[in-house]
């Protein structure tokens, strides 16, 4: 006599097979998405900073522009201002909250100055994401804007 069907055991490895890969599936989904969202705020920081480097070489307003991260008065944004440094009375600010972490060496406010779009300060923006992986956004004395995606 035949029995025709799948036996307790055979069904609850099946099914326990089918938890592991939906789990394994989950934490690497979850943890693409943590990741793209640190590039997309990389991104968004590269192109504030690529819109004030702009602004001040168009000399817009005859004033350098720039861009703070992390000002006391709008904590967990980013704000594009005008001027030759920031100044939350002065200038277009524009904020944007953000959910990244910046490292004790940061630059806090990178400034292009009118005309050239070279840096007053270069140095790096750095800061964690929610995988602990550190980024970097470099900015040369000439103004460039480096970071790798």
């Amino acid at each position: 006599m035949h029995n025709r069907g799948f036996t307790l055991i055979e069904v609850l490895i099946a099914m326990g097979v089918c938890v592991g890969l939906i789990s394994v599936g989950l934490v690497i989904t979850v943890n693409e998405y943590r990741g793209e969202i640190a590039r997309a705020e990389e991104e968004t920081i590269v192109m504030l900073l690529k819109s004030a480097r702009s602004e001040a070489m168009s000399n817009i307003s005859g004033t350098p522009h720039g861009v703070a991260i992390n000002p006391p008065d709008y904590p967990h944004a980013y704000v594009v201002f005008e001027g030759a440094e920031y100044d939350p009375l002065e200038g277009e600010i524009l904020a944007q909250e953000y959910a990244l972490d910046l490292t004790a060496s940061s630059l806090s406010a990178v400034v292009f100055e009118q005309l050239s779009g070279d840096a007053r300060e270069p140095g790096s923006v750095l800061f964690v994401d929610s995988l602990g992986m550190e980024r970097e956004i470099e900015i040369n004395a000439e103004g460039r804007i480096d970071w790798h995606i």
